[in-house]
């Protein structure tokens, strides 16, 4: 499923309206523009798109279709397997004020806590922030955070399944990028 993304600048604001929309409706032409567009928009307004995405994902207004759609561009914005790529969106990442880091951080966080359903996108955004921000010695706190999450005997074990997935792509993604 493909979601048609426009982008669109008010003065402060930054929209990023989705349409629900599937490959099946979308020809070919109309993926393109859609992809094109979230292009334009990454490229000339990261701080605001990345955080739009990261409010998107926690925004119970939406369904799931929605925070899928957003988390998985999110996760493509922040991912390359592409050395110089990965390089890129590092420091692009690290270039982001403090606020809208912790602001994306949680909004990962929470959507990981909002997912019952096994949905990986949602570990995948942790994932993807974790392996940028713990290496720098930035939120040391995620750790001790998914542990506690994992061991406390009150947390459902669908939400359990979802934190050891973040250790276990964390460890994945660690692993692809140092050793291989």
């Amino acid at each position: 499923i493909l979601s048609n993304y426009r982008y669109c600048q008010n003065t402060d604001i930054v929209k990023i309206q989705i349409l629900n929309n599937s490959i099946s409706i979308l020809d070919i032409e109309q993926r393109m523009e859609a992809w094109h567009q979230l292009e334009i928009a990454i490229a000339t307004d990261f701080d605001r798109v990345v955080l739009a995405l990261s409010n998107i994902i926690v925004n119970q207004e939406l369904g799931d279709f929605m925070h899928c759609e957003a988390g998985q561009q999110l996760i493509g914005i922040m991912y390359s397997s592409e050395s110089q790529e990965m390089t890129f969106n590092r420091n692009r990442w690290f270039d982001l004020p403090w606020a809208t880091r912790d602001q994306i951080k949680f909004n990962c966080l929470e959507a990981l806590a909002m997912s019952y359903n096994g949905t990986s996108w949602a570990a995948l955004c942790v994932t993807r922030v974790a392996c940028m921000e713990l290496p720098a010695g930035n939120w040391p706190e995620l750790l001790d955070l998914l542990g506690a999450q994992i061991t406390d005997t009150t947390t459902p074990q669908s939400l359990k399944d979802n934190y050891l997935l973040v250790i276990e792509k964390m460890c994945e993604f660690t692993v692809r990028i140092h050793f291989l």
